[in-house]
């Protein structure tokens, strides 16, 4: 059977009706072609359990709810379809808040996806509290599943929220046997996957998001084995700390080499394997259009695999094959199906009879109506333009030109590994980095795997009050102001206050930071002046703990003057519900948030006898802190909240004021700066204390650093448990 041309409309409520097409069990060997599937009750396409070998070909599937395609049983094919515009809410299926806003979503064998385009799902066409995990392809234990192939899309899902929320190419878990080679992907997060085995990532192309302010792992596996992760290029921002492959938890027997990782904004974290194109621009085309050049660091580095015979546009892989998605000066991809434009009008309802004949252009009716219940954020119209297009083709793009002329140099007493002449690193093993100390305890450190910078660093086993220290020299290539961040390897048994002491042009300055935390990524130490030359230094100066990192210090050129910091965001009266979607305000953002202890009640209409507490934690960010002023606002039937004695931060004079009802105001003040994360205060509730939804304990204001450092008040939940508490977004 064959079902082609169909405008098609569904808003029953019920979850077989209520998918645009639902393809039930013991359907086979049929085709779903050429139809315009949008504001579906339930999801666009569902091809249910029992199915086999259905073709789901060239298809348009717009405002679908929680995934355009969800698919079951084997051998089926999924090619050349569009989907953009899915939804997290189903006014009509009943279903209105906390689901997630999905392309694809697999459950079973054999299944091949390839040349779909995914793109334009938005975090603004979400409703409720909790913004959704938005993913092209995602696929979990529902049944597990087994030898799937994903290749050939495009994917275009830039969109973020926060760091807790954003858009990625396929979250996988305890899938086995998949092939996922030669897509086009621009997403903040690539791979997820936990539980993923026998599977190959092979020559794709991986584009980070010019939207996000951090970067996620680039492809993770945890608790997966016998993985090869092989031929792909990360392109993009990766200086927020997280790899471009990150293999942790249980996992075994994964092979990961022979890729190019590239970071526009300063070397990439973690450790280069051997055959990586390691921080050389690949020189590839502006997405989607990504074709190396003639002149691209990509052609023929990376290794055979007979998974890998091809690439996106089907011509034949040299042997050594080119890194990405592209052959250098293959054959031009052949035309896409996916339409150009989106029909500017649209039948309120399904057509009740098939048509005469296919149609032969796009429908040209838009919908007239909108859903019962209003978005808070969100239109909820169709597009009135056309979404992006996909390319019909894509030349190799001209050569990235060379620079004709060499940076300002350093001076030549202080060798220096430079990225730009705006930013340079230097490593524990770069001339410029050198130690000493009574007890000559630094040791080098060197392994593969980890978290070290450029795979190695020094540590010093056992801490002699100051003597022992390591020092990183530098010559900026100009004068002005510079951000300095540090990068270590953490560790629970390490010091949780280890000072950084910087030599800039304006005197010295300490920094203490906790190595127990935030390891394998670069942590600023704040933003300084220099004229020409400077220091970074550690000593053993610390109160516990054993093994001080010594690793890589990066200088990076923000200015001639420190950026003025903008106007504070408004906040709130206590107990009012005000949200801010985070826009990345300024990188200077200090970010808090409440966690319950285990066991407590600080969730609606729960009482414990026993004393119920609530943990404030801090991310300095990139700004040490040394100076915080809280109000903290809380229902008056609680009784009295209070701070828990020596709870607060290590380092912190505490004054506690209880002058108001329902006001906690608090003056928290250091007299060295302190950067890292970690908890900052204790609150306690009396006995027997009884929050009720919509009742909250929040933060209505943040004072940081006498007001020279912006707070972000986003009364959010955290993940989890349902937890009335609100949280200050991170805003970097």
């Amino acid at each position: 059977m064959t079902v082609d041309g169909f405008d098609i409309q569904s808003l029953d409520a019920n979850e077989m009706r209520g998918s645009g097409v639902h393809v039930t069990g013991g359907t086979s060997s049929s085709t779903l072609q050429n139809c315009y599937i949008h504001d579906t009750a339930w999801y666009g396409v569902n091809v249910g359990t029992g199915t086999s070998n259905v073709t789901v070909r060239n298809n348009r599937i717009y405002r679908a709810y929680m995934a355009g395609i969800i698919v079951w049983g084997s051998g089926h094919l999924v090619e050349g379809n569009e989907i953009w515009g899915t939804v997290n809410y189903s006014p009509s299926a009943g279903q209105t808040l906390g689901y997630d806003q999905d392309g694809i979503r697999f459950f079973g064998s054999d299944l091949t996806f390839r040349g779909n385009y995914i793109h334009d799902i938005k975090f603004s066409d979400a409703r409720g509290d909790n913004m959704p995990h938005i993913d092209a392809f995602q696929t979990w234990s529902n049944p597990s599943s087994t030898n799937c192939i994903l290749e050939g899309n495009i994917v275009d899902l830039p969109e973020v929220y926060d760091i807790r929320a954003y858009a990625k190419f396929a979250n996988l878990e305890h899938a086995s046997g998949l092939i996922i080679r030669n897509n086009v992907v621009r997403a903040v997060g690539m791979i997820y996957s936990d539980g993923l085995s026998d599977s190959d990532i092979l020559g794709n192309t991986f584009v980070q998001s010019p939207d996000a302010s951090f970067w996620r792992p680039g492809v993770q596996i945890t608790n997966g084995d016998n993985n090869e992760i092989l031929n792909n290029v990360f392109h993009g921002n990766l200086n927020g700390g997280a790899e471009a492959v990150r293999i942790d938890g249980t996992s075994t027997g994964n092979t990961y080499d022979y890729n190019s990782i590239y970071d526009d904004d300063g070397s990439p974290p973690g450790a280069r394997q051997p055959h990586d194109v390691w921080d050389l621009d690949p020189q590839i085309g502006a997405f989607p259009d990504v074709q190396p050049s003639a002149s691209s660091p990509l052609i023929g580095k990376g290794v055979a695999h007979p998974n890998l015979p091809t690439d996106k546009a089907g011509a034949a892989r040299s042997n050594p094959p080119d890194i990405g998605a592209f052959q250098s000066g293959g054959a031009p991809p052949p035309p896409t199906s996916v339409p150009t434009s989106v029909p500017t009008a649209v039948p309120t309802t399904a057509p009740t009879t098939a048509p005469t004949a296919a149609p032969t252009a796009a429908p040209t009716a838009a919908p007239t109506t909108e859903p019962t219940i209003a978005p808070t954020t969100a239109p909820t119209a169709a597009p009135t333009v056309a979404p992006t297009a996909v390319p019909t083709n894509m030349p190799a793009p001209d050569p990235t030109t060379v620079p004709t002329t060499a940076p300002t140099a350093l001076p030549t007493a202080l060798p220096t590994a430079t990225l730009s002449p705006d930013q340079l690193v230097v490593d524990n093993e770069d001339p410029g980095f050198s130690t000493s100390g009574s007890q000559g305890g630094w040791v080098q450190y060197r392994d593969d795997a980890g978290q070290h910078y450029a795979g190695s660093h020094v540590y010093n086993e056992q801490p002699s009050g100051g003597q022992d220290t390591a020092t990183w020299s530098f010559g900026v290539p100009k004068p002005g102001a510079y951000e300095v961040y540090a990068w270590w390897w953490e560790g629970s048994w390490r010091p949780a206050d280890v000072p950084y002491t910087l030599q800039h042009a304006d005197g010295s300055t300490v920094v203490r930071v906790s190595q127990q935390l935030d390891g394998g990524q670069w942590n600023s130490l704040g933003i300084y002046r220099f004229d020409g030359t400077g220091t970074v230094s550690i000593s053993d100066d610390v109160s516990a703990g054993t093994d001080i990192v010594a690793d890589a210090v990066r200088v990076v050129y923000v200015g001639e003057a420190v950026e003025p910091q903008p106007e504070p965001q408004p906040t709130p009266t206590p107990g009012s519900w005000w949200r801010t979607r985070p826009s990345w305000f300024d990188k200077w953002a200090v970010w808090l948030s409440f966690q319950t202890t285990e066991g407590s009640g600080i969730w609606g209409t729960i009482a414990r006898d026993e004393e119920t507490t609530a943990t404030l934690i801090m991310d300095t960010g990139l700004s040490p802190v040394y100076a915080l002023d809280l109000t903290i606002a809380y229902p008056e039937s609680l009784g009295e909240v209070t701070v828990h004695p020596d709870t607060f931060a290590k380092g912190f004079e505490l004054v506690e004021d209880q002058g108001s009802p329902g006001l906690l105001r608090l003056s928290l003040r250091r007299e060295e700066p302190l950067a890292g994360s970690g908890e900052l205060i204790t609150l306690a509730l009396p006995a027997g204390a009884l929050l009720e939804e919509p009742d909250t304990i929040q933060v209505i204001e943040a004072v940081v650093n006498d007001g020279l450092v912006t707070s972000v008040l986003d009364p959010g939940f955290l993940g989890g448990a349902r937890t009335f508490l609100p949280m200050l977004a991170r805003g970097q």
